[in-house]
């Protein structure tokens, strides 16, 4: 079965061989499924390159955007893009995959839910975001 899912799969525009920095372009090694750091720009000689630390989509694990995020409060993971609840329920994979997903990601839960503990999610707002005064 794990030999027929490649051929089940296709790639899509979304899956990059090398990630790219939202920040300054720079590539984004695969060094934790949690966290990204990127390599960054080298400015001048005499001084090190500006790294960025990104965060890494728990669902996708791939890098997240700049947006506001999915957020749990239970198990800490953040998540860009919420797979279909229905993903979650089948008692096995479908012949294909993505004509499984397509239909189903417009319905998506109107509170989602964690697919790793199960508790509702948060959108997670920058910090600059919440406060109550003017910085």
């Amino acid at each position: 079965e794990v030999r027929k899912l490649p051929a089940r799969l296709h790639i899509s525009d979304e899956c990059k061989e090398q990630e790219e920095c939202s920040f300054c372009s720079a590539v984004v090694p695969f060094e934790s499924p949690e966290t990204a750091v990127c390599q960054g720009v080298k400015h001048s000689d005499r001084e090190p390159p500006q790294k960025h630390k990104l965060a890494r989509c728990s669902a996708s694990m791939q890098v997240c955007p700049l947006t506001p995020l999915w957020f749990c409060i239970c198990c800490q993971r953040w998540a860009s893009k919420l797979p279909p609840h229905q993903l979650f329920t089948l008692p096995d994979y479908p012949s294909d995959l993505m004509s499984f997903i397509e239909p189903v990601v417009d319905t998506i839960l109107p509170k989602p839910l964690c697919p790793f503990c199960g508790i509702s999610l948060q959108k997670l707002q920058p910090d600059f975001l919440l406060s109550i005064s003017p910085v």
